[in-house]
Order: C-alpha cells, then sequence, then structure tokens
C-alpha cells in the first residue's frame, strides 16, 4: 500500500486579549467579576490610591484634603475637571494644572481629551520624576478623566499598551473606569498610543 502523505493541518493562529477593544479587556478584568463585594458602586471606596511611586489617583475629597497633601508630599496636581477648585492655588510650593474635560460621553470631549494628552504627560513625567515630590492626579471621582489622563502617560513614557496601562491602574485603584464596567475614553486613548506613544518607541 503506497505511503500516504500526512496533511499538514492549518496552523492555528491563537487570538490574544490584547486582540479585544480596551473597554472590552478592562470589562473581562473587573475586580468585581474577580469578586470584589461593594454595596453601593456609586459610592467611593476611597479618596484615593497610589497608582506608582510618586504618584497618587484621587476623588474630589482627595482634592481639599490638607493632611494628604502634607502627608504625601503633594508639590503638583492635574486637576481633569473644568470646575473643581484648585484648593490649594496659594501655596507657591504646589503647581498645578488643570485639563477642563467633561465626563459627558460627547465626541468633543473625547477630542478634547485627545488633543491635552501630550500636555498631561510631560506635565505628569515633570513632577513623577522629581525625588521625594509626589503628584495627585484627580477629577470628581477619580474613575475616568483622572485615570485616563495617567493611562496616556503610561504608555508614553513606560512603554505599555493601553490594555496593559489599564489594567495596571485598575489593579491599584479597584473602582477605576467604574469598577471596569466602563472606559469613557478608551477612544482617546486608543488614538493617542496610535499617533504619538507607538511611533516614539
Amino acid at each position: 500500500m503506497p505511503d500516504q502523505k500526512k496533511k499538514k493541518s492549518p496552523k492555528r493562529t491563537r487570538r490574544t486579549d490584547h486582540k479585544m477593544t480596551v473597554a472590552d479587556y478592562i470589562r473581562k478584568h473587573s475586580p468585581i467579576k474577580a469578586g470584589l463585594r461593594i454595596s453601593d458602586e456609586d459610592k467611593p471606596l476611597a479618596k484615593y490610591n497610589k497608582v506608582m511611586d510618586r504618584m497618587y489617583l484621587g476623588n474630589y475629597q482627595a482634592a481639599k484634603d490638607r493632611d494628604l497633601f502634607k502627608d504625601k508630599k503633594i508639590t503638583a496636581v492635574l486637576n481633569c475637571t473644568r470646575d473643581i477648585p484648585n484648593h490649594f492655588a496659594h501655596n507657591k510650593d504646589i503647581e498645578y494644572m488643570r485639563i477642563p474635560v467633561e465626563d459627558s460621553l460627547k465626541e468633543k470631549d473625547f477630542e478634547l481629551m485627545y488633543q491635552y494628552m501630550p500636555c498631561i504627560v510631560e506635565f505628569i513625567h515633570k513632577h513623577a520624576n522629581i525625588e521625594k515630590n509626589n503628584i495627585l492626579v484627580h477629577c470628581w471621582a477619580g474613575r475616568q478623566r483622572s485615570a485616563i489622563s495617567i493611562a496616556a502617560y503610561l504608555v508614553a513614557k513606560h512603554g505599555l499598551n493601553p490594555h496593559d496601562a489599564c489594567k495596571l491602574i485598575l489593579e491599584k485603584r479597584p473602582e477605576a473606569f467604574h469598577f471596569g464596567h466602563s472606559l469613557n475614553f478608551d477612544q482617546a486613548l486608543t488614538k493617542f498610543y496610535k499617533t504619538h506613544a507607538k511611533k516614539a518607541k
């Protein structure tokens, strides 16, 4: 009986998580799915969380917490809102930058966030690399605008892709991106990664 040539099986291509949209990837890694129990998703778990060395992500309460500024030696604040006051702007040792973007889910605010991202990255980078100083990045809830701002910094200066940057933030602050349920500025981050951060590598 003649030898029969074995048919080569077609190569299988494995679908990786990173082929998901960033929003879907973060939903998959929601801390609630992982077992985090909370009674009310609209109530803050914490005023702030440390995301990495010299960097804190917080909400409107953190922005006016005098003890936090003193204990953590906050010397720079990225205020990602139109209307929350820069509470300690009178202090010459604290530098503020305001990003006047609304969390409205409107196209104009997605685009505005994208346009601000290069400035956001440079401001965070400047202050996150000053020894013994710390930066607070905040919005109203510390979940969307401030979180995506830090994600932009991570993809631009730490070489992470948007998926891994957002996952790192979610691990450090479980309520970020509304506990992983929604990533309101994902298209701004993805666009920034493709047009700025990825090319810079």
